[in-house]
């Protein structure tokens, strides 16, 4: 009896789900280089900066005031200590330690700006990326938190293809402003892995890996680390621990999709309309083959009547496209493979655009919202902002056609900008160009 009694109180005592601490870092040490592409080169070189933590396939990792960061990204290659420059606009940064098996991976980011260069055209998918899994170049778990299309998403590379787990979920960054991320990936019983990404507490994305999508779950061990893509990013308090709970849950149930059909068919575009049973997010892929190849960026809001433009299609051409549907809760749904065929006579009117905030000649600082209004003939596909001779950010393709530009990391003085408007046959409209002064800038 007695010792049944002391068995039953050390089990009470004893912590349901404790977390195990495995990794730590900081980033408590004296400013400047950690680590960089040089070192991982040349592993033998006395004047490799070589961590005991961390090493970096690409980019340079630094710390400024104990806080690590990616240094100004740009695209030239480091040297031995990054004078020559930071090739951090690809930043590849692993640990050293290859026996991470299930763990939440948590660390605070601050994403100071996106960037694009010559060798780094902007894409869709830069900004701040997690590494989980990592048991080589072609195996690995990648979560996206900060994209440039404002979205998050969950994937799985597999030989050369990153195949998405998740759907994006609508994810805006917020520029300038420290936030709290952790990634948990955790081996099920079952034979799958769970995955789940969170930013400030709120769940963005998971996913089961069941091994549908680019071959077995990877299970085990490996390597974790962080990705930036054209992105100036900063970071602290990287923490690795045993997770906690439970294993994330699958998606829920998508929306049911009715009533599919294509109406006012061009030559160039086609609007694809539909029914879904609640409210949902649109998304639909299409193109000249049953691979597609082209799609539409999820809506930015839920309906249950949807409307979506296709552009940029080629007159008198059968086409092939699939309708998706997201609730709010993440459940997505889709239909099998439908065609349509285009009208044969092509648009050539081009859009007309023009600048209705900020003002010409004002004087600004700070986050500036750039607002335009464009119209068509048959119809705008989207607009996008010009600065100074430069295409700036990603293409608007609803209205109202908004970028906010983050003028404090611009040059003080004046700037020009124009709005570009593209209709759905690619004709292209430009606005009267208008000049603008920027203070509390570089």
């Amino acid at each position: 009896m007695a010792l049944a009694l002391a068995l039953l109180l050390a089990a009470l005592a004893r912590p349901a789900s404790a977390q195990a601490i495995l990794f730590t870092d900081s980033f408590a040490r004296q400013d400047g280089l950690i680590t960089n592409e040089w070192a991982y080169a040349h592993p033998g070189s006395t004047e490799s900066m070589v961590s005991t933590d961390w090493e970096t396939p690409s980019g340079s990792l630094l710390v400024q005031g104990g806080i690590g960061w990616t240094g100004v990204p740009d695209d030239s290659p480091a040297n031995a200590h990054s004078t020559s420059g930071t090739h951090s606009a690809v930043f590849r940064l692993l640990t050293t330690r290859g026996d991470f098996g299930n763990v939440s991976i948590s660390f605070d980011v601050l994403n100071e700006g996106l960037t694009a260069g010559d060798t780094t055209p902007a894409q869709n998918w830069d900004g701040c990326h997690v590494v989980a899994r990592y048991q080589g170049e072609q195996r690995f778990y990648y979560a996206s938190v900060d994209r440039r299309d404002g979205t998050a998403l969950i994937k799985k590379k597999a030989g050369d293809t990153f195949y998405d787990l998740t759907p994006p979920a609508d994810a805006a960054v917020p520029y300038g402003m420290w936030q709290k991320v952790r990634f948990v990936v955790q081996d099920n019983s079952d034979g799958t892995v769970s995955l789940a990404l969170y930013r400030d507490g709120r769940l963005l994305a998971s996913a089961i890996d069941n091994g549908a999508a680019g071959g077995p779950a990877y299970r085990g061990v490996g390597k974790i680390g962080l990705r930036g893509d054209n992105a100036r990013l900063k970071f602290g308090h990287f923490r690795v621990e045993t997770p906690s709970g439970g294993p994330a849950a699958a998606a829920p149930r998508g929306p049911a999709i009715m009533s599919v059909q294509v109406v006012g068919v061009a030559d160039s575009s086609a609007t694809v309309a539909f029914n879904t049973d609640r409210e949902a997010f649109d998304h639909v892929e299409y193109g000249a083959t049953p691979s597609y190849g082209l799609e539409t960026p999820w809506s930015a809001e839920a309906f249950q009547g949807h409307t979506v433009l296709l552009w940029g299609l080629t007159p008198a051409t059968v086409y092939h496209y699939k309708v998706s549907a997201k609730s709010r809760d993440g459940g997505v749904s889709s239909t099998g493979d439908l065609t349509f065929t285009t009208a044969s006579q092509a648009d050539a009117v081009p859009p007309n655009v023009s600048i209705i905030s900020p003002a010409n000649g004002q004087t600004l600082s700070g986050s500036i919202p750039l607002v335009a209004m464009a119209s068509d003939n048959v119809g705008v596909a989207a607009v996008s902002w010009e600065i100074d001779g430069n295409i700036t950010g990603a293409e608007i393709t609803q209205p109202p056609y908004t970028y906010v530009w983050p003028a404090y990391l611009a040059t003080n003085g004046q700037h020009t900008l124009r709005a570009v408007a593209r209709d759905v046959a690619n004709n292209r409209g430009v606005s009267q160009p208008i000049t603008i002064t920027v203070t509390g800038g570089r």
